[in-house]
């Protein structure tokens, strides 16, 4: 049987997890021989979030390390992801955590995605959470994976690029990269930030600004970041094909690999 913890108590795969309409926080980390990957950065995260939407009954970091333990033992999944959310509101307080297998899309070499329709609302503080009230990014990732996609890359009403639904981009553009600013309402990533320090110690230009579709289409190199997938090239965008990896790409992908596996 898989278990997850549901309010500090353990109970079978599926009776756990939060209200559909739960207003709350939520992490997903990587698993690796039992070693949950950046997991200071994501609880300090969490731990901003849980106070800008003042949940106090939320599991502090201590909780959520036994229950990791506990289950990554109970499920005999020391690779994979973790999963923990908190919530509160009208329904009542809550949280849960789980322990899954590797997810199939972070497996791949390169990604394909296309630019969704559905545009995002304007920035607000929530914006820099990773807060439960992402139904507009699920929905459009879901249409788009029906379509063959990997991730899906969202724009907001005035047309500016935000962010992928589970990823932050980034793309060459006159002799560097470009990853859209904290301005334009993109999750502050635990990758993004690791990414933007690794290529300012290994020389590569990189900057925070604007990007748009028309950007994307001009491009030549692209590639996406996430806690579960690392740094992952995209193979095509809107079905044109790109060099995957890029130079660029690649000179990250093998800094990265020499510091963190």
């Amino acid at each position: 049987m898989h278990w997850e913890i549901h309010n500090g108590r353990r109970v079978a795969a599926g009776e756990g997890g939060e209200p559909s309409d739960a207003r709350g926080v939520f992490e997903t980390v990587l698993l690796r021989d039992g070693e949950p990957m950046f997991l200071e950065e994501h609880l300090r995260r969490y731990g901003e979030g849980c106070a800008h939407f003042g949940l106090r009954s939320a599991p502090p970091a201590a909780e959520l390390r036994r229950a990791a333990r506990e289950l990554m033992e109970a499920n005999g999944v020391p690779t994979g992801v973790l999963r923990w959310a908190a919530w509160g509101g009208a329904g009542g307080a809550g949280w849960s955590l789980r322990v899954d297998p590797p997810r199939p899309a972070s497996l791949k070499a390169r990604w394909r995605v296309e630019i969704s329709p559905t545009r995002l609302p304007p920035a607000g503080p929530d914006s820099r959470c990773k807060h439960l009230g992402r139904r507009l990014w699920g929905e459009a990732l879901a249409v788009g994976r029906a379509a063959g996609c990997d991730e899906v890359l969202l724009c907001d009403e005035g047309g500016r690029l935000v962010e992928g639904a589970v990823s932050n981009v980034f793309c060459a553009q006159e002799g560097r990269l470009v990853t859209p600013s904290l301005d334009c309402g993109p999750l502050p990533g635990i990758v993004r930030a690791k990414v933007l320090e690794l290529a300012a110690q290994v020389g590569l230009p990189v900057a925070e600004g604007v990007l748009t579709a028309e950007d994307l289409a001009a491009t030549e190199e692209a590639f996406v970041t996430n806690s579960l997938a690392g740094l992952k090239p995209l193979g095509s965008i809107n079905g044109r094909i790109l060099s995957a990896p890029g130079p660029a790409t690649l000179l990250l992908q093998e800094a990265w690999t020499d510091l963190y596996g």
